[in-house]
């Protein structure tokens, strides 16, 4: 370690020397350059061959790095854009000093060869030569030179090489003189235009490309002495009479103007510029290049928000009743907010000193400055902040400060005085935020100091380039003047810069919008419409959904007034139904195949052997639901490997349940389902074969029952479909197949309309009902619709009477009582014979069977009165119907048949 150093002060001093002036920082990289042999060669070349080396060897440095930025996502159906920041791109040299070459076989240093074709040759060495080169492909070499055997005899030298390429042209590259050189990395100028002309003006040529290209690189130059140094070398023709041909041959030195190299781009969709703009998800890969061929890579993963709110079916309700919708949202992101910030010393502009807090004893003009320990920036809700943790005096380690400040009215229009102006630079206040209050207070840490502070002059000021201090134009920072209660330092200036986040809030929140104006995730309705809700995540991404809520009338129910029949005869009872709206359900199934979720095939039969697979897609498959609770299924198949084999399918499930039976459900293969509602059907028989007759094959269940439902079939790509889907087993022995798997998507292709339900208190379910009660019965009937909004229930009382006794005045038999004729048409005469029957008033009336009445009259009597009735006064129909004939204390009824 000790040689080393030794050696890093001599090469040190060396370069002092020699002109060049050089940090530690450089050192570093140059500690282990060999020194021996400098006293070998003469200083200017020691100087030059240094130099030339070492910006070579500190070029060839790659240093660059791309950040594509953080992973980034958009709402669905929008955008985001990606941008890449390099950093450590190479400083390609423009403008280069050219340096002599010492000729392998000659030692002439030189950089211009001048020949005659014959014996004449002149060599010039360079006096203050310039290489620049442009992004435009060109470069030029201009400057001076002058003989190595006449000083006076100088030339100027005006030259542009033109056709930049990389990849060598024919009859290039021109070889070394003395060694083989790589030639790898090379580039090479097609073309070469100029004029050397004599300083004197006394002598002047054109020049022009002759032979190879002119090369440039390690080891390009073809007579230079040392092995594989930068340089370039490439003959050429003149004009002049005498020296027809010449060549240039230099070394590059030193660079004399560098250039940030324009860094390419190229992106993994093929884009080739630093921004992008994409709408796929997916992580995006960015490849950078500098001017050297320096290569970093950066890539970013890019979501898609897909952000999804259900309100579910629309529904029907009974009027008069409320309804709860409930918002489902799904997809929603998770947004991570900073709630504390560190904080980063202020670099004071023109003044090399770091510092956050200063404070200023103006009687005496003494300033204390105090740097950064661990304060924490810290924003709320309410619209205030705070500034709390230690600082640290500069210019002693024992003094240390513990701040606790509160900044509040944040607003983000500048106050009244406000901005205060920065020092140095020009600052643009856009976005800048203010504080308007200031309380708080400063204490030394061991105690024995402290004071409170106060807003002095402009408001605090928060945003880019808000410290009014900082040397970096544009830094996030803030700054603040202040008051003290302090007798000695009565102000001072908080100058912070906002470092990185120290602390962070993770939330999934959404905002919720409904129509109503609600703004709760769920709303209650009483009265129908269409309800919308908006929800808005934390990363601003909306979604919305609609629901329809209708009323339905309620039912409403008539069953007559209450009746009067003789013992024995018979009543009908009916329920007459209003403001029930007609349902419908579907009584045919289409059957449609299965989009398989894990791969990209279509089916409805699955049969293996075990080892292997086959599947069958439908070609007429029928499926029917029984009364007996069973389905059939029934019709043809065609295999996906070979539209020759058809099979005939015929399986009957049975022991249909809503209970769950063991084992079952069975599970989805790639969708998670609500199997609420499901059917279950936990036998099955039938055949399956194929249609040429080569076999015919008996089945039966295996695994979990057969399930019938939304999102029943396990296969089905599409989430909550109606299907059905189970296994089985192949009984027949020999089979060729041993297992299967139905998975049938159903499709509704026929409805019929569903009604009105009745329950009677006689146990019936149908609407009319006909009673004969011995004794006085009350009839209830309970009414619902399809729609179940809630149901009705309606009495009638139906009265018996023993038609068969009469008062005292009646003779013994009744055999005297005729009504006659009791079969005769609609418009024929009804006899009633009263021969027993006195003085009194007698009402006779006829009635159907439902004991609604047809027509009545009402008719004085004497003895042995015959009472004539026109039913064609009544408009009566065919049918049969019941004469009633009261008096005064008695009734008679008779039987009639009217026909055509």
């Amino acid at each position: 370690m000790k040689k080393q150093m030794t050696n890093l002060e001599f090469l040190r001093k060396k370069m002092v020397k020699m002109g060049i002036t050089i940090t530690s920082y450089t050192l570093i990289f140059i500690a282990f350059i060999p020194i021996s042999g400098f006293s070998a060669i003469d200083k200017e070349e020691e100087k030059n061959n240094f130099i030339s080396e070492y910006f070579d060897y500190t070029n060839d440095q790659c240093r660059i790095t791309v950040d594509a930025g953080d992973d980034v996502s958009f709402c669905e159906g929008g955008e985001t854009t990606l941008t890449a920041k390099a950093s450590g791109v190479s400083q390609c040299c423009v403008k280069f000093k050219v340096r002599n070459t010492k000729h392998c076989r000659n030692n002439k240093s030189y950089v211009l060869w001048l020949s005659d074709g014959k014996n004449k040759t002149r060599y010039y060495a360079d006096k203050g030569l310039k290489w620049t080169e442009f992004a435009d492909g060109t470069a030029t070499l201009k400057g001076y030179v002058k003989n190595i055997r006449n000083s006076r005899d100088v030339l100027v030298v005006n030259v542009r090489y033109s056709g930049k390429i990389s990849i060598a042209p024919t009859d290039s590259p021109k070889d070394h003189v003395c060694y083989d050189e790589n030639a790898t990395g090379w580039e090479y100028y097609t073309e070469v235009t100029g004029t050397i002309r004599q300083r004197s003006g006394s002598w002047s040529f054109d020049i022009s490309e002759r032979g190879p290209a002119f090369q440039l690189g390690r080891g390009a130059n073809i007579t230079e002495k040392k092995k594989k140094k930068l340089g370039a070398s490439g003959w050429f023709n003149t004009t002049d009479n005498k020296y027809k041909i010449g060549d240039f041959n230099f070394n590059l030195g030193e660079c004399v103007a560098t250039d940030d190299s324009e860094v390419s781009y190229l992106w993994s969709t093929g884009e080739t510029t630093q921004t992008i703009t994409v709408n796929e998800p997916g992580t995006y890969t960015v490849e950078v290049k500098d001017c050297k061929d320096c290569i970093a890579t950066d890539q970013v993963k890019v979501e898609e928000i897909d952000l999804d709110v259900d309100l579910g079916e629309d529904q029907t309700i009974c009027e008069g009743d409320e309804i709860t919708i409930e918002a489902s949202v799904s997809g929603n992101s998770e947004c991570t907010d900073c709630i504390a910030y560190g904080i980063e010393d202020t670099y004071r502009c023109k003044k090399d000193l770091y510092y956050v807090l200063w404070l200023k004893d103006d009687h005496r003009n003494k300033v204390r400055r105090f740097r950064n320990v661990d304060l924490k920036w810290q924003e709320f809700e309410d619209g205030t902040a705070t500034l709390k943790g230690t600082v640290i005096e500069n210019n002693t380690s024992n003094t240390t400060l513990e701040v606790d400040v509160t900044y509040s009215g944040r607003t983000l229009v500048a106050p009244q005085d406000s901005p205060k102006d920065h020092f140095c630079n020009e600052e643009n206040s856009d976005g800048w935020i203010y504080y308007t209050g200031v309380t708080g207070t400063v204490t030394q840490t061991d105690g024995s100091w402290s004071f409170d502070i106060s807003r002095m002059g402009p408001a605090f000021q928060l945003g880019n380039g808000a410290n009014t201090t900082e040397d970096e134009i544009g830094k996030y920072g803030a700054s603040g003047w202040f008051t003290t209660t302090d007798n000695k330092y009565k102000r001072g200036d908080f100058n912070i810069n906002i470092g990185d986040c120290i602390d962070v809030v993770t939330s999934n929140e959404v905002s919720y919008l409904w129509s109503t104006g609600e703004t709760t995730p769920s709303i209650t309705i009483t009265e129908e419409g269409t309800y919308t809700v908006t929800v808005q995540d934390c990363k601003d991404c909306e979604a919305s959904d609609s629901v329809e809520i209708t009323f339905s009338d309620p039912i409403t129910v008539d069953v007559g007034q209450d009746k009067e029949i003789c013992a024995g005869e018979q009543l009908v009872l009916t329920a007459q139904v209003d403001g029930d709206t007609e349902c419908e359900e579907c009584v045919d199934y289409e059957v449609a195949n299965t989009n398989i979720c894990y791969v990209a095939e279509d089916f409805v039969i699955w049969l293996s052997d075990r080892e292997t697979a086959t599947h069958y897609s439908n070609l007429d498959l029928k499926w029917k639901e029984n009364a007996d609770g069973t389905i059939h299924v029934k019709g043809t198949v065609v295999s996906n490997d070979d539209p020759n084999v058809i099979l005939e399918v015929d399986f009957t499930y049975s022991g249909r349940t809503i209970d769950i039976p063991q084992y079952s459900p069975k599970e989805h293969r790639c969708n998670t389902e609500n199997a609420s509602g499901w059917v279950y059907f936990t036998e099955l028989t039938g055949t399956i074969a194929q249609t040429d007759g080569s076999w015919s094959y008996e089945v039966e269940r295996k695994g979990e029952a057969f399930q019938l439902g939304n999102g029943a079939n396990i296969a089905e790509r599409e989430v909550g479909r109606y299907g059905a889907s189970g296994w089985f087993s192949i009984t027949t022995p020999g089979a060729l197949y041993e297992i299967g798997d139905l998975n049938v998507n159903l499709e509704c292709i026929a409805t019929q309309p569903t009604g009105v339900e009745y329950m009677w208190s006689t146990g019936e379910t149908t609407q009319n009902i006909t009673v004969s009660p011995d004794v006085d019965t009350t009839y209830t009937v309970i009414v619902s619709g399809c729609t179940e909004c809630g149901e009705e229930t309606k009495e009638i009382n139906v009265t018996v009477e023993d038609c068969t006794t009469f008062n005292s005045e009646t003779r013994a038999s009744t055999n005297d009582f005729k009504v006659y004729p009791t079969s005769l048409s609609p418009n024929s005469t009804l006899f009633v014979d009263l021969q027993t029957i006195k003085n009194q008033s007698v009402t006779i009336s006829v009635h159907n069977l439902m004991g609604t009445t047809i027509g009545s009259m009402s008719q004085k009597i004497t003895n042995n009165n015959l009472i004539s009735v026109d039913l064609g006064r009544f408009r009566i129909s065919p049918n049969i119907y019941i004469v009633r004939i009261s008096g005064s204390d008695w009734v008679r009824t008779e039987k009639i048949v009217v026909t055509n």
